[in-house]
């Protein structure tokens, strides 16, 4: 079990579209937060919290350069709102020690409160509580992505 988080294991990118446009850039050989962000048509700052959310879910590898992982892959070859899709997301949420860590039971039958979640971001990422809140909100965001039709 994870005892202590890093700021970006702590997800910010509320939309799992936009994570996933930022794996197709990557998959294409974008390497950098700037060409990324031209290529989303979006910040560099909002790119570089897409990168980090992309990794966090287990799609994106960074090293000498960022590439996609096979989980990355597949994800990408999934039609975009298709049930195929969500299903993906919901297993790299499964899957990712990081949220297995501030929410364990995220997708689970009975929604987490917010409060409960920030309070877990802040207790292992140390971050500050309105951090932690708006951290929180984000996957509660995936939530609702991953289970509302």
């Amino acid at each position: 079990m994870i005892q202590e988080l890093h700021s970006a294991d702590v997800p910010q990118e509320d939309n799992l579209t936009d994570v996933r446009r930022t794996v197709e850039a990557i998959g294409s050989g974008l390497e950098d937060t700037q060409g990324i962000a031209e290529r989303t048509k979006r910040s560099r700052r909002h790119a570089g919290y897409a990168v980090n959310a992309a990794i966090v879910l287990g799609w994106v590898e960074a090293g000498d350069a960022l590439v996609t992982t096979e989980q990355g892959r597949k994800l990408l070859a999934t039609a975009e709102g298709s049930e195929a899709e969500r299903a993906a997301y919901r297993e790299a949420i499964e899957k990712s020690p990081s949220v297995s860590a501030i929410a364990p039971a995220l997708l689970g039958a009975d929604p987490l409160e917010r409060n409960t979640i920030a309070e877990q971001i802040s207790k292992l990422a140390g971050l500050a509580k309105s951090t932690a809140e708006r951290r929180a909100q984000t996957l509660l965001s995936w939530r609702r992505q991953v289970l509302e039709k």
